[in-house]
């Protein structure tokens, strides 16, 4: 091939050209390649260097009642409030007995045992603040027959009193009509000892709870003291005079 002058120009100037192209391209990869380590390192024998074990911080123990936020930080020990002062409940209030001769008591006559003992005694010591409540209670409902005891109708509103602090006078009234050769109620029975037997009944089961006992009621009235005899001012003397000892007793 014949080399002329102006061939061996354009070569020269193909070979910068070249050479230049070259150069942009390394500078814009960041300049010369560095050689890569090989995968042995560079470490005697070829062996890869151990990598440190990451350590972490020791837990911290949080107990219940502290912040999670705060562990880190030192706490004072709180300071205890003061106890407070546990004020005392005041007393059950207690019926008054026997009742001071000095004192004149109040009262009313209640029918609760048809009712609701619990709200009748509520009224009685509570709204009316009284210190008696009189109760009837009819002989014939508690024992209408010689073997029978319905001391039920009449326990509910003997406990309700008591807890009230109440004192109680219950009316013993009426009489079963085993009791009377006549029949019928409304009158005493023929034999006295009947009554007083049943006062000394009851006033055991409610042993301290009943605090007076009227012996009958209206025995002026033929209507309540009604005997073959009519009415009787002596009968009833003798009645109520065996009813006293039996509840003094």
């Amino acid at each position: 091939m014949l080399l002329t002058p102006e061939k061996v120009m354009n070569m020269s100037k193909l070979k910068y050209l070249l050479l230049f192209v070259l150069l942009l391209a390394l500078a814009s990869c960041g300049g010369e390649a560095e050689p890569e380590e090989s995968a042995a390192g560079s470490q005697p024998g070829g062996a890869a260097p151990a990598e440190p074990e990451a350590t972490l911080p020791p837990p911290v123990i949080v107990s219940g009642d502290q912040d999670p936020t705060q562990a880190g930080e030192t706490q004072a020990p709180a300071e205890e409030a003061p106890a407070e002062p546990v004020a005392e409940e005041p007393p059950a209030k207690q019926a008054t007995f026997p009742w001071p001769v000095e004192d004149f008591g109040y009262g009313t006559q209640s029918h609760a045992v048809v009712g609701d003992p619990k709200f009748a005694m509520d009224v009685i010591d509570g709204q009316l603040g009284l210190d008696w409540v009189k109760v009837q209670m009819e002989w014939p409902i508690v024992q209408p027959d010689p073997e029978v005891r319905q001391w039920f109708f009449y326990d509910g509103l003997v406990d309700e009193a008591s807890a009230h602090g109440l004192n109680l006078m219950f009316s013993v009234v009426g009489a079963p009509a085993w009791t009377r050769a006549a029949g019928g109620e409304n009158g005493p029975p023929d034999d006295y000892s009947h009554y007083t037997n049943f006062l000394d009944e009851m006033l055991d089961r409610y042993d301290g709870k009943v605090h007076a006992v009227e012996v009958w009621n209206e025995q002026n009235l033929d209507r309540e003291w009604a005997t073959p005899q009519g009415l009787s001012p002596a009968s009833y003397v003798q009645f109520l005079s065996l009813a006293n000892e039996t509840i003094k007793a």
